[in-house]
């Protein structure tokens, strides 16, 4: 018997080397008082699965029958069997010859430690018998969606395997985009695991690393993943069949920068989550900045120009000129009844160019425009150049596919705000950046992709 006695962990290393799809492997555990049958079976993805069955053995037992009746129908005929014993006279007890007469092919090990675990840690450090793909979608030059993969894990590849690969995320509902692996082995494909997560919009660079054979973890993502429950048919049914690319967006942002340090901050910091809201989504954006104050009429009051801060630049250097606007101080003593609106508006009739991108205009502020005479009904004082906000904003709103938003303070009930906000309308206090984006033509309505796409075009 001693010559027989080899180590456990290599006998079950040797017992799953690779058996085919569904061959059973079976571990007979001998303890002092029961015997204990462990089924190591390879499921379609090649992961092994553990199943076990306590034999209660009975001191007045017949061991023979104890095999006959309970052993043998689970082992079957040719089955591929271990024999283990736990304790240190297990081997010496009479149901222990039957099965050993029984099974004379069948490796013996000897295992004080808990066999459930280590058959857990042999099954940990075994290598894949199937690549490991994770599930992609690819978006052709059309827009149309098919389906393609990411190699994660080779063949033999074992525990600690890791990938880092690059993927694009787009819109999801409350299910969240799925990372769900498939084990590929001459064509065939499983489906080995799936977990979701309710991630931002936007490109990541995870790391895959395997854990065991059927269990993946995703690091490098900014919340956990968790198990995901749908089907897999219902999942392939969610994937819409195609997703469009935006057409490049020149988003022309003109900042009021009267009244309040805490306004104009509100005013900046809604515009910056548009900015970022925008940038997140795969279309092709540049940002131009515009800062407007009052005209001064009294020598001792700067004027507070038209002032274009940022000119077709990307996001984060629009981001970047938002924030120093954020450091200004409002003069004392300006005028408080009017900005010079009107004068930014004809600032921007010269610096739309269409080759930018089609144009979408957002005004934050709360103030009328200077008129271009006198007005005797509000009083207000003329713009020093006589320029005329209506004139402006037909030029504007002349400029084909322009869409026009605007977010308002509290209490702005000048007419041009109407007008500046004919297809979205905000109130600075709270601003819901999906919908808003969308009625300017930004973002697409919201469309659920439950899979991450390749961050690449295909042809």
């Amino acid at each position: 018997m001693n010559g027989e006695r080899g180590s456990v962990r290599s006998a079950l290393r040797t017992g799953l080397a690779d058996p085919a799809e569904g061959t059973a492997v079976w571990i007979v555990e001998f303890a002092a008082d029961s015997v204990i049958a462990w089924q190591v079976r390879r499921d379609s993805s090649g992961t092994p699965q553990v199943r076990h069955w306590p034999v209660p053995v009975r001191p007045a037992a017949d061991p023979e029958a104890v095999y006959q009746q309970q052993l043998r129908p689970l082992l079957g005929a040719g089955a591929r069997v271990l024999l283990v014993c736990s304790t240190a006279d297990a081997s010496r007890g009479q149901i222990f010859d039957v099965v050993r007469a029984a099974h004379p092919e069948a490796t013996v090990s000897h295992c004080t430690c808990p066999l459930g675990g280590v058959i857990r840690q042999v099954i940990t450090e075994t290598p894949l018998t199937h690549w490991y793909e994770l599930v992609m979608l690819r978006r052709t030059g059309s827009g149309r969606l098919l389906f393609d993969s990411f190699q994660l894990f080779p063949r033999e590849a074992r525990h600690g395997y890791r990938q880092q690969f690059r993927m694009r995320c787009e819109p999801s509902d409350e299910h969240g985009t799925v990372f769900a692996v498939i084990a590929e082995r001459g064509g065939s494909y499983r489906l080995v695991s799936a977990q979701s997560a309710l991630l931002a919009p936007g490109v990541y660079e995870p790391t895959a690393e395997l854990l065991r054979p059927g269990r993946v973890a995703f690091d490098g993502l900014p919340v956990k993943l968790r198990a995901e429950h749908r089907s897999w048919p219902a999942l392939i049914s969610a994937v819409p069949p195609r997703l469009d690319r935006p057409p490049p967006v020149h988003l022309i942002c003109a900042i009021e920068v009267t009244g309040s340090s805490e306004q104009l901050r509100q005013r900046i910091e809604r515009i910056d989550k548009l900015v970022e809201h925008v940038s997140l989504g795969d279309g092709q954006l540049t940002v131009s900045l515009v800062s407007y104050g009052a005209h001064s009429f009294h020598r001792k009051v700067p004027e507070e120009p038209v002032t274009v801060l940022a000119l077709t630049l990307n996001a984060k250097a629009a981001q970047a000129a938002l924030a120093r606007l954020g450091k200004r101080q409002p003069p004392d003593g300006e005028y408080p009844r009017a900005a010079q609106l009107e004068c930014a508006l004809a600032a921007i009739v010269r610096l739309i160019d269409r080759k930018d991108g089609r144009p979408v205009l957002v005004t934050a502020g709360s103030r009328p425009p200077f008129p271009p005479v006198v007005d005797l009904h509000t009083e207000i004082l003329p713009c020093p150049d006589r320029t005329d906000w209506r004139r402006e904003l037909r030029r504007l709103a002349g400029v084909p596919a322009i869409t026009f938003g605007a977010i308002c303070d509290d209490g702005a009930a000048a007419p041009v705000w109407a007008q500046l906000g004919r297809e979205a309308r905000e109130s600075a206090d709270i601003v819901d950046m999906q919908p808003f984006a969308v009625r300017l033509g930004l973002s697409r309505p919201a469309l659920y992709v439950p899979f991450p796409l390749t961050d690449a075009d295909g042809g």
